[in-house]
Order: C-alpha cells, then structure tokens, then sequence
C-alpha cells in the first residue's frame, strides 16, 4: 500500500474542491495510522492521525460552506401554498458523510483556527513526550468542560454578529406565547374564564399559516409556551414553521418504515430539543386533571448552539400564576443570560418588551425595546 507523505497530504487537501476528495484523504490517513500502530512508527501515526483530523474539520467547513451557498436538504414538510418547484438541495448522504462524521466534522469546525493549530501542536508534543498511545482524536483529551464552555460561547457571539447583521425580520431566538382558541364544553356556562374575554384568540388553522419561517435565521430557536391540553396541536404548529419534524407517514396514516422495519425520518430539517415545567402552584381547570402546569417546547432549525455544560436551567421551576396569561420572566431571563448576543424577538408580546428585544402582536408596541 502506498504511503501518503504528510506534506502530500496536506497539499492536496488544499486542493480539494469535493467532500468526497477530503474524505477520501481523510480514509487514506486513517489506514495510513493503522499500518503505523502495527509497525510501532509513532511519528508516522502522529502525522496520519493530525491529517485525519485536519480533513475532518475541513468536511465541516465544506458542510457550512455549502449551507451558506447552494444549502443542505432542511427537510421537514413542504410549505402549503407554494408553487414553484422546490429546489433540490444535496443531502449528507449523498455526499458520503454519515450523521457521526457530520457531527465530528461541525465540531472540529467550530473550532476557531488559532486555537485549533494551538490543540494540535499542543497534542503532538504531549504525545512524543510521553510516548503514549496516540489517541484517534487528538481534541478528546482537551475537550473539557470550559473548554466547551469557551467555544459555545464564541460561537454563540459568531451567530449573534451573524444574525444582526441580517436584514430586518431575521432572529436568532423566537420566544412564543400563542393566543389559542380553547373549546369548551358549554357556550353558557364554560366561556365565563375562557381566554377570549382576556385577549384576540386564534384558531389552530390561523397560528398554522403564521410565516414565521421567514423571520427565523438559518440557525434559530423556538421557545414555544404550550398547555396539556393543546400539546399535540402546539408541536404540529412548530413543525409547520421549520422547528419539529415529524416522522413521515403513508397516505393510510401509517409510519413509513424502513427494510429493516424501523421508522424514518427526514434528515436535516427542523428538530424537537426538549422542554422545561412551568409549575403554577395555583391549581387551574381542566377536564382530564386540574391543571397546576404548562410546557415550555424548545425546537430548533440549522446548527444553533445549545446551553454549555452546566449552565442549563432546570427542567421544572415553581412560581405561582399571577393575571390571565401572563408567563413568569424566569424564562426570559434564562434566554438572555444563555444567548445574550443573539437577536432575539417575542411573537405576541404586550407593551414595549424587554430591552433589545423586537416585539410583535395586537397587544405590542412593534420595534426594538430599548
């Protein structure tokens, strides 16, 4: 098998035009590293294994790249109304790069270069000195929790100066309240508390058709309000603006099912993270139970960055329940204090809103707080 020298190597990876050429130096120098560990060469290793990691990252910057051009296949549902033929946008697959690749790839990427070549040489010395197994990823080691602390902070401020310098309506974080219609059981005795006699209500169909996908950047997140109650209905209305996808179903209403007889999905759409627990203290109504609780949904559309470790909020705060509607500010306190640079908006705010927040809705004063 013949060896490629690590000058060579480097060379041409700053000739590859194709994911397909870089990963192909990539599987080059991982064999090359195998055939080293066998031969007990460690210099040797240490150069294949630095150049499958550099062709790593350079994949990663190939992927964001490409999303910023021509884009990646988002997935999802296609828009109702829409009568253009749909642009074709490559996958990941069709590239070759499988979902571990892609995410090793998008981490090595975010790395900033300095401190990338600063790991590296930093990692080649330790190894030579201490002659030790060199390990698969030289980043394993370094990747401790500050460390991960620092570049999700970096790169949290990378997407805020992003995003702000989008046109107007583009936001990093889209923090939601909807006005939903809910149906009672008697027009005479049930309408007495219903939400229509605090504010303007909307109906599933309306919230459904809000574009919400043109005010949201290419990495975005949806902090959406949600009850027991219309928890099915909220995360089909976050589908339909880019920040869910669902599994695909036949026209029978059936999983669509692979071979193997699990179930698909779409690749690369939008995507549910998690939710955190609002506990009112206060008990409310409702038909099944009394409701004392309501859902906070996360989803997100392209690469934003998620909470460092060990800066999350809990997933369940108590704080009882003041006026109709109105949702405690723990919640956007937590967003500012974990993406303080990204452009953020409130869709159905009241009044001004908070500071450097837009704000959108019958009852808000359209603009940016100050």
């Amino acid at each position: 098998m013949m060896l490629v020298r690590y000058e060579a190597a480097l060379a041409a990876m700053a000739a590859a035009r194709t994911a397909d050429e870089v990963k192909d130096i990539g599987n080059k120098a991982a064999a090359m590293a195998a055939y080293a560990r066998m031969a007990k060469d460690p210099q040797l290793e240490i150069d294949a294994t630095e150049i499958r990691a550099r062709a790593t990252r350079r994949i990663g910057e190939m992927m964001a790249e490409q999303r910023e051009t021509i884009g990646l296949n988002e997935g999802g549902r296609p828009k109702t109304g829409v009568s253009e033929t749909p642009v074709s946008k490559p996958t990941l697959s069709e590239a070759g790069i499988d979902k571990n690749l892609a995410k090793q790839a998008r981490y090595l990427a975010s790395i900033p270069e300095q401190e990338f070549e600063h790991s590296l040489a930093a990692w080649r010395t330790h190894v030579s000195a201490v002659n030790e197994r060199v390990t698969i990823n030289p980043f394993k080691a370094a990747d401790t929790t500050e460390a991960k602390k620092e570049r999700r902070a970096a790169r949290e401020r990378e997407l805020g100066q992003k995003q702000s310098k989008f046109p107007t309506g583009r936001f990093g974080l889209i923090y939601v309240d909807v006005p939903r219609h809910f149906n009672v059981r008697s027009d005479e005795s049930g309408l007495g508390r219903a939400p229509e006699n605090h504010l303007p209500t909307m109906t599933f169909d309306e919230l459904v058709a809000l574009p919400v996908a043109d005010i949201a950047a290419r990495d975005c997140i949806c902090v959406y309000w949600s009850t027991a109650a219309s928890l099915v209905d909220d995360i089909e209305i976050m589908a339909e603006w880019g920040f869910v996808t669902l599994r695909p179903r036949d026209p029978s209403g059936k999983l669509i099912r692979d071979p193997k007889g699990m179930s698909q999905r779409t690749a690369d759409g939008g995507r549910y993270c998690s939710m955190q627990v609002w506990d009112k203290v206060k008990i409310g109504l409702g038909y099944w139970f009394r409701d004392r609780h309501e859902f906070i949904l996360v989803g997100v559309r392209g690469n934003p960055v998620p909470p460092a470790p060990g800066t999350q909020d809990v997933s369940i705060f108590a704080e009882p329940k003041t006026k109709h509607s109105a949702k405690p500010a723990h919640v956007a306190d937590m967003l500012e204090r974990l993406w303080p640079n990204t452009p953020k908006i409130e869709l159905f705010a009241r009044g001004k809103g908070r500071p450097g927040w837009a704000v959108w809705g019958n009852e808000a004063e359209v603009g940016v707080a100050a």
